[in-house]
C-alpha cells in the first residue's frame, strides 16, 4: 500500500511540489454539507461564522494533501476531460467526493471560484484584509461567484483589475464586526491619544527588499511621529504587529531605539483581538495602510492614513477627505491634522468622512458581516 501511494505522490509531484514539508492524508475527505477552502483564517472562522456547524476542510497551503486510490483516479480524469491544471483537477476531486452545498474561503483571493465551473454548490469567499491595486492584480482569483468584501472600494480594485464577480456583498470586515457586536466596551474609556498600528516587518523594514516604497513611507511616518511627541505631551501607544516566531524582539528594538519611553507597546494577542482594544481605548488611529486601521474608520473612529506615497490608490489621495489623509508630505501638514484631529469629536469626524468610511469599511452596526454571512451559509444549506 505505502509503494503505491508513493507512485501517486510521483505523479503528482509537479502539483504537490518538493520545497514544502508534506503531510498526507491516506483517506477520502469527509462528505459535508459545507466546506472550507483553505484552512487560513479557521479559528476566526469557527468564533465568529461557522460555530456549531459541522464542516470539513480542503487544505491548500498548509502541506496537508488527501490521498487515496479514488483521489488519484479522479485527478487524472479530471484533468484530462477539463484540461485544467493539477491543482484544480485535484481539488475538484475533493469536493465531488464531499459533495458540500457551501464552499466558502477566508482567503478571497485564491483560485476557489474557478472549482464553480464544474461543481455546482454556493461559493463564497470573504475577504480578510486591506487590498491594494498590487494584491488584486496578483491574485489568483480569476472569478469568484459572491465575494463578501469591505467596501466599494474593493469592487472598483476587482473591476480595474478585470476579475470576474457575479455578486458583490459590501458587508465591511467579518472578524471586525464581530468584535464591535460582541466584545468592543459598551462605554469606551480613552487611554491613549495616539495609537500607532505597527505594520512592522523585518525583511522589509530592516532589508534592502523589493519595499523601498513602503520602507521609506514608514520611516517618515515614524520621524514626523516622534517629532510630534518631543512638542507634545500625548499619551502615545504602540499596537504591534502579529509577527512570525522570533521576531518580537526585531520590533520591540526598532520602536524603542525611536521613541525609547515615549511609547507604550501592547502585544499582538490575535484570539484577545487585542488590536482592536488598544484602538478602541485610543482617541486617534494612525497607520501607514493598515486593515485594522481601516476596520477602526468604519466604527467611526478617528483615523489617520499616512498614505505619502500614493500605494492607497493611484487616484484616491486626490479624492479622499483632507482628515483622513495625507496630501503634501510635510511635517507642518501633519501636525496640523493631528492637532485638529485630536480637537475634533468623533461625531464631527465621522460626519467629515462619511463617504469614506463607506467606501473603504461599510461597516453596519445592525448587519454586521458575520450575520450576513452566517444567513446565506444556513439558508444554503438548509433550502430544499
Amino acid at each position: 500500500m505505502k509503494l503505491i501511494f508513493l507512485e501517486y505522490y510521483k505523479f503528482l509531484e509537479p502539483f504537490f511540489g518538493r520545497d514544502k514539508k508534506k503531510v498526507f492524508l491516506l483517506s477520502n475527505p469527509k462528505k459535508n454539507d459545507l466546506v472550507v477552502f483553505d484552512a487560513k483564517g479557521i479559528e476566526i472562522l469557527k468564533k465568529t461564522l461557522i460555530y456549531n456547524l459541522d464542516f470539513s476542510i480542503i487544505y491548500t497551503r498548509e502541506g496537508k494533501y488527501y490521498l487515496s486510490l479514488e483521489i488519484a483516479i479522479r485527478t487524472i480524469i479530471n484533468k484530462l476531460l477539463n484540461g485544467c491544471g493539477f491543482g484544480i483537477a485535484y481539488y475538484l476531486s475533493l469536493v465531488q467526493i464531499m459533495k458540500p452545498k457551501v464552499l466558502i474561503t477566508f482567503y478571497s483571493r485564491n483560485s476557489m471560484g474557478l472549482l464553480s465551473k464544474y461543481y455546482k454548490a454556493e461559493y463564497y469567499s470573504i475577504q480578510n484584509g486591506f487590498h491594494l491595486p498590487r494584491d488584486i492584480s496578483k491574485s489568483e482569483a480569476y472569478y469568484t461567484p459572491n465575494l463578501f468584501c469591505f467596501g466599494k472600494y474593493d469592487i472598483d480594485l476587482y473591476k480595474q483589475a478585470g476579475i470576474e464577480v457575479d455578486n458583490f456583498y459590501s458587508v465591511g470586515s467579518l472578524k471586525a464586526g464581530y468584535y464591535k457586536k460582541n466584545l468592543a466596551p459598551k462605554i469606551n474609556n480613552i487611554k491613549f491619544d495616539i495609537c500607532l498600528v505597527s505594520q512592522y516587518r523585518p525583511r522589509i523594514i530592516e532589508s534592502r527588499s523589493n519595499h523601498q516604497e513602503f520602507k521609506k513611507a514608514y520611516d517618515v511616518m515614524q520621524k514626523y511621529l516622534i517629532q510630534y511627541l518631543n512638542n507634545n505631551q500625548i499619551r502615545f501607544v504602540i499596537a504591534m504587529a502579529r509577527y512570525r516566531k522570533g521576531e518580537s524582539n526585531l520590533e520591540r528594538s526598532y520602536y524603542e531605539n525611536i521613541y525609547g519611553n515615549k511609547a507604550i507597546m501592547i502585544k499582538n494577542n490575535p484570539e484577545e483581538f487585542s488590536t482592536y482594544f488598544t484602538m478602541d481605548q485610543s482617541d486617534i488611529v494612525i497607520s501607514l495602510n493598515s486593515t485594522a486601521a481601516f476596520e477602526a474608520l468604519g466604527w467611526g473612529k478617528k483615523t489617520f492614513i499616512f498614505s505619502v506615497s500614493g500605494s492607497l490608490d493611484l487616484t484616491l489621495n486626490r479624492t479622499c477627505s483632507q482628515h483622513f489623509v495625507m496630501c503634501e508630505n510635510s511635517y507642518q501638514e501633519f501636525e496640523k491634522k493631528i492637532d485638529g484631529l485630536r480637537k475634533m469629536t468623533s461625531s464631527k469626524y465621522s460626519k467629515l468622512v462619511y463617504e469614506d468610511k463607506s467606501y473603504f469599511m461599510n461597516h453596519d452596526p445592525a448587519a454586521p458581516a458575520h450575520q450576513v454571512i452566517r444567513e446565506k451559509i444556513n439558508s444554503a444549506i438548509y433550502k430544499n
